[in-house]
């Protein structure tokens, strides 16, 4: 995902007021128990480990599991490209589609089996600036590929095509001004929910007919430029739950859920507050949900701190890894959570990064990557 200032952390909420409409465990309690309140920025507790690396200059900006085997599925800003990365370095990035027409790809979804769905667009990363109307969403059908036609081994990536896969547009996005965060409202009717950061609602996306239409459009999503230095993102990432839309603003620094229904993504009654920070250096990005109701921000230095609080509105992070000034991943711009029995174990949380662009003021002093943290370590599975 974009984010909206030199800031970043990944970050993770647990909350009263979040349990009742996320997914629960039998460990939340213990989950809830845990403490690392005496952490520090200098005191960080999670190594990360690199699976895939990036030339300089590249922007990996959204992740997403692929059901069929656990490996990743992600999308650059940086090209128009989307790429299949192992999650356990056995190939190198594999290149399974290409956007000539656009600049880069943002938000993708998995909706059925091996069939993803991706926003591709124009996106200047040296202005920072989008293009409204150049955006569409696109499928990408993975069904075809085999992995047998993988080249085995840690080399580099490749621009060659994967072989079996298919790409088409299903529609076109002409009134969006930046749409980014992805999530599937109702996969038996082909319907998505796309976060329009600039615009500060969300659209819904029907991927069997092709039809657009605003789902939500609410105060609690608009963007304000002035509070990050002059760049308008509001909302930014989106995942439905349990007939929740929970998605947070990049601009005012809040985590945000509002009731809609799953057949249409109207609101069905007002937007809520569950978090608002009041640190001026934290800024969200993306989020994933984990099974005991937590939730993980990624955003940009490279830090992962542990957030409680969220019930009283406020939230205050306790650092349980963190980045070097010039070593280490930077510029967080996903995560999500491995889906295989290893990952399981290890609880092991995988982000995107950019290289840190805003962290060192555009230059790249890391590659973009897939990194991995495995989070079991904190005690929470």
């Amino acid at each position: 995902m974009i984010y909206s200032t030199i800031a970043g952390l990944l970050l993770t909420l647990t909350s009263v007021a979040t349990a009742s409409a996320l997914p629960q465990a039998n460990t939340l309690e213990s989950r809830q128990a845990a403490s690392v309140s005496t952490i520090t920025f200098s005191e960080p507790i999670l190594a990360p480990h690199v699976i895939s690396t990036f030339p300089n200059g590249t922007w990996v900006e959204n992740l997403v599991p692929r059901s069929e085997d656990g490996n990743f599925v992600a999308t650059l800003l940086s090209a128009p490209e989307v790429y299949l990365l192992s999650s356990t370095n056995a190939f190198p990035p594999l290149l399974l589609a290409q956007f000539p027409a656009h600049t880069g790809v943002l938000g993708v979804v998995e909706l059925g089996h091996d069939i993803f769905y991706a926003v591709v667009g124009n996106f200047s990363l040296k202005t920072f600036t989008s293009t409204p109307g150049s955006y569409g969403i696109f499928k990408i059908d993975l069904n075809g590929h085999s992995a047998g036609a993988r080249t085995a081994g840690h080399g580099k990536l490749s621009k060659q095509l994967a072989k079996g896969v298919k790409v088409a547009k299903v529609a076109d996005l002409p009134n969006a001004g930046l749409p980014n965060g992805l999530t599937v409202l109702n996969p038996n009717t082909g319907i998505l929910l796309v976060a329009d950061s600039a615009k500060g609602l969300v659209w819904s996306v029907n991927v069997f007919t092709g039809h657009t239409a605003i789902a939500v459009n609410d105060p609690s999503m608009a963007p304000n430029a002035t509070l990050s230095g002059g760049l308008a993102l509001g909302i930014n990432a989106v995942s439905f739950s349990n007939g929740y839309l929970y998605y947070d603003n990049s601009n005012s620094v809040t985590f945000n859920r509002i009731p809609v229904n799953s057949t249409t993504g109207h609101a069905t009654g007002p937007a809520e507050v569950l978090a608002d920070q009041e640190f001026a250096n934290i800024f969200p990005d993306d989020f994933t949900l984990d099974f005991a109701g937590g939730l993980w921000f990624a955003c940009e230095y490279g830090h992962i701190a542990y957030l409680s609080g969220v019930g009283a509105g406020t939230f205050q992070p306790d650092i349980v890894a963190v980045a070097g000034n010039t070593t280490g991943p930077v510029g967080l711009t996903s995560a999500k959570f491995g889906t295989s029995a290893e990952d399981l174990k290890r609880g092991s949380l995988y982000v995107a990064t950019n290289g840190g662009p805003f962290t060192y003021g555009g230059a790249h002093p890391a590659q973009g990557q897939l990194v991995r943290y495995d989070t079991a370590l904190l005690g929470f599975y």
